[in-house]
Order: C-alpha cells, then structure tokens, then sequence
C-alpha cells in the first residue's frame, strides 16, 4: 500500500479542491452550531500553501484532507509513521487535525519538526528510487509492475467487450458456457474471435485452459455484472451531473415487470409507499426537489389521483410542480375479463389464448388472471384439446 500511494503520488488524496465551506466547519465547543463572533473556524485553502520570505507561495505538498473525516493529515508521516517515536502531533494520528482556531501556530510547528523532515526526507528518496528503477527489491518491482501492465491490458480488453455488447443491447450469457458447448454467448465468444488477432487475449486463454479453476479469468458472470454495474453507475453520474447543472428538472416515474411479472420498483403499492420511495431516490442522489417543474405519470388513481395520489403528495411539498398527462394507448372494457372467465371456466384453450392479450398488464390484472388459470382442469383441458386434434387428421 505504500509502495503504490507513492507511485500514485500525494494529489490523489489531498483533495485541495473540496468545498470546505460546511465539511471543515467546526467551534471551539465542538459542535456546528454558532456561539458567538470569532468562535467559527474553518478551513481554507491557502492553508494548502505556504508563503515564503520573498512573497513566493509553494504548495505544502505533504498536506492531505480526508473529506470522510474532515480533518487533516500528513501524507509522508502517516506513510513512515515510526510507533517507537513519541510526538504530540495529530498529524499523525488516525483522526487527524481538525482544531482550526489552532491551524496558525500547529501547521507551522509540524512542518518544521524533526520528525516530519526525517519521514519527508524518506517520501522522496522512495519515490525517486521508484522512478529510477534503483529500488533495492527493482528486479521483484519490475516483475510487479510487468504484471500489472498486462491484468490492466485484459481489464480494458473486457471491459471494452462488455460496452460493446451494452450499447449494442445483446445478452452477454449463454445457455452452456463451458468449453464443449457450440454456442458459450456474445459475451465468451466475442472473447474467442479477438483472441485470434490480439495476443494478450490469446496469452490469457490458454493460461486459463492450463490452470484450470484456480486462474483468475475475469470473465465470470459475477465480474461481467460487476462491469455493467460500473458501467451504469458511471451513466447515472453523468445524468444527475447534467441534471444539477441544469437546475430545474421533470421526472417520469412507471414500473417495469420482470420476467415472472413481477413489479421491480416497489413492494409497497401505495401512494404514500411510493412517493416515499420517489423522494428518498432524490435525497440519494442530491437532488432537490424544489427545483422539481414537472411530474408525469400513468392515469392510475394511485399515480394520478387529485386527493391523495403521488402527484397530489409531491405537490404538497412542492406547489410549483405541474403535472403532464400521459394518454395510455391500449385499454380494455370490463366485459373482456368478465367473457374471457366464463369461456376460460369451459376449458377452451383456444379462446384463453385470445383472451389473454386483452388483460391489462398491472399486479392487480395478473393476479386475476393467474387465479383463472389456476381454476382450469388441466387434464381435461390436455384431453379436450387432444380430441380437437385427432378429429382433424385425415387418414
């Protein structure tokens, strides 16, 4: 871990460019709250630079901020911390410094310490070795770095074949994925084709086929989910950064079934159910419903209702939202589910199948029809169906 933060260098944790407005602010009490005038602390960023006799400002490049933390470390002493060295420092510590009426006269007696020459000192002879290649152990970093050269190349070839087959919207699974199988999916044989022409692929696969299950592969449907997972998590990202950017916003909220029709949004069916749900995705995401100016829903009573619906319950938080009517393109009488019952109830396979098309696609719909079904006689039914048949055939 140190070895790689060095490589890495101080900036990825330094974070010198964070809000400090709120995260940093702290009292001499301790709490967040205001006492009284010049009690108020907080950090800033010129606290990241240092001004020199001349007027000259340098970066102190061994100061970090933990933004989980809201404090402050010393990257190179935390990195050589020797536990047998006394000091009073909370540089050093695991909580860090975060006592802001204290940063004038702190920083200064820190950085000019003993202790933090000696760790700064041993930061840039590691980190000058590293770049040289005059490590004592260079032959052992050479392999380690070799080696990470060539699991980053496989990395992005994968990750590149499962963007490929996302944007394209193909399933990357197969029916047998193991090596005697035909057809292994888009996903394995999309790996196969490049393997021809690219020789780390190649290198890959046959490292793969000798060790057997104990190599690591990368190629596993966990590590295939785990990609797309990145993948729309990076999307999502960018949506509600485009979204903040703009400040004002619309939302369009519907529920989309799974394949055993089953409601993927929320257990709690209730208006109240999902408009909490609705709000705590905003609290989630950052985003503030007062810059909400639109809201668009199905015309299900639960959705749409004027009394007590979801669009009612945002309003009343926000009265600025205006709702959009959505026209639904399909419908059906009541009389259908009524008909498709009675001819249901005879057996008639036939017309079940007609029928079916004209169930609405909500919970409540379903479940009807999967009770319908339930009462049908199968035998009979199998038999009924068999005897219509045979009556056709012409010998």
């Amino acid at each position: 871990m140190r070895l790689y933060l060095v490589q890495q260098g101080q900036k990825v944790v330094q974070h010198i460019n964070t809000d400090f407005a709120e995260a940093s602010t702290v009292t001499r009490s301790g709490s967040c709250s205001l006492t009284s005038k010049g009690d108020t602390r907080r950090l800033t960023q010129e606290w990241f630079y240092r001004t020199l006799t001349n007027g000259e400002k340098v970066l102190r490049t061994w100061m970090a901020y933990s933004p989980s933390k809201a404090s402050l470390f010393c990257f190179c002493c935390r990195l050589f911390e020797n536990v047998n060295t006394p000091n009073g420092s909370k540089f050093f510590s695991s909580d860090g410094f975060n006592t802001w009426w204290k940063l004038n006269p702190k920083v200064r007696s820190h950085e000019i310490s003993a202790i933090h020459h000696q760790n700064y000192c041993k930061w840039k002879e590691l980190e000058s070795r590293l770049q040289k290649g005059q490590t004592i152990d260079k032959k052992e970093q050479n392999l380690v770095v070799k080696e990470t050269k060539k699991w980053q190349e496989i990395l992005v070839r994968m990750f590149d074949i499962i963007k490929f087959l996302a944007k394209q919207n193909l399933a990357l699974r197969g029916h047998t994925e193991n090596d005697t199988s035909i057809n292994r999916g888009f996903f394995l044989e999309l790996v196969h084709l490049i393997a021809k022409y690219d020789p780390v692929l190649r290198e890959h696969l046959v490292r793969s086929k000798i060790c057997g299950k104990i190599s690591i592969t990368y190629m596993s449907p966990e590590i295939q989910n785990e990609f797309i997972a990145i993948l729309g998590n990076k999307v999502r990202q960018h949506i509600i950064g485009q979204i903040k950017k703009a400040k004002y916003y619309s939302i369009i909220f519907d529920s989309t079934p799974d394949i055993s029709h089953k409601d993927q949004t929320s257990q709690d069916k209730t208006a109240e159910g999902i408009s909490k749900m609705i709000l705590s995705k905003f609290e989630a995401d950052g985003l503030d419903i007062s810059n909400c100016r639109g809201e668009a829903y199905d015309n299900a009573a639960v959705m749409a209702g004027r009394h007590s619906g979801v669009q009612q319950r945002i309003k009343e938080i926000n009265p600025k939202v205006e709702r959009y009517e959505i026209l639904l393109k399909s419908f059906i009488k009541p009389g259908h589910t009524m008909e498709c019952k009675g001819r249901c109830r005879k057996n008639d396979m036939a017309s079940l199948q007609r029928h079916s098309r004209y169930f609405r696609k909500t919970d409540r719909d379903r479940q009807e029809e999967q009770e319908v079904c339930d009462a049908i006689d199968i035998d009979s039914a199998i038999k009924d169906f068999a005897l219509k048949k045979s009556r056709r055939v012409k010998f």
